[in-house]
């Protein structure tokens, strides 16, 4: 299980301390292809969470491809840039949500994005957890919360919407 961890802020130090209490191997975002392709038969490795570690240069590019990413332009000029995180979906199972956003940066996953993943079967992604929780933000599909009494919902991709119970999701 490959966990994508956004930012290094307080809410993504959080999500690390709990992460790290697993047994688990720390791979750069870059890496988790030759990562999961040189171990998917290593029987150790089969016992360790993946945790990577995103940050603004893994989550965007340039638009225009002869540029490359600079950190003050991006926070300058984030119309500059696109989101490229969608890149990453054949490889990560659980993306776990933490960094501040605001409409003027891109955002990281867009419904299109992850109905093309599933199409095109390069969605490996079981799961979001958004604790940023920006309503149509940085993960665009945030539009409904989860309570104590329904800690889950279900995005389905395809029809664009949730279900309301995990039983509708099959």
């Amino acid at each position: 299980m490959v966990f994508a961890v956004t930012g290094t802020g307080r809410v993504s130090q959080g999500i690390l301390e709990v992460l790290e209490m697993l047994p688990h191997v720390k791979v750069e975002p870059d890496n988790l292809e030759k990562y999961l392709e040189d171990n998917k038969n290593e029987k150790s490795a089969q016992k360790k969470i993946v945790i990577s570690i995103f940050t603004a240069k893994d989550l965007v590019e340039p638009k225009n491809a002869d540029d490359k990413f600079n950190k003050q332009e991006y926070y300058d000029q984030p119309n500059k840039y696109r989101s490229k995180f969608h890149k990453y979906l054949p490889f990560v199972s659980w993306l776990v949500h933490g960094i501040y956003w605001e409409p003027k940066y891109p955002r990281v996953l867009t419904k299109k994005d992850l109905k093309q993943a599933h199409e095109t079967g390069k969605n490996r992604l079981m799961g979001v957890c958004d604790i940023s929780a920006d309503y149509e933000g940085s993960i665009e599909f945030t539009s409904e919360f989860t309570s104590i009494e329904e800690p889950f919902l279900v995005w389905d991709c395809i029809n664009q919407e949730f279900k309301r119970k995990i039983a509708d999701a099959d």
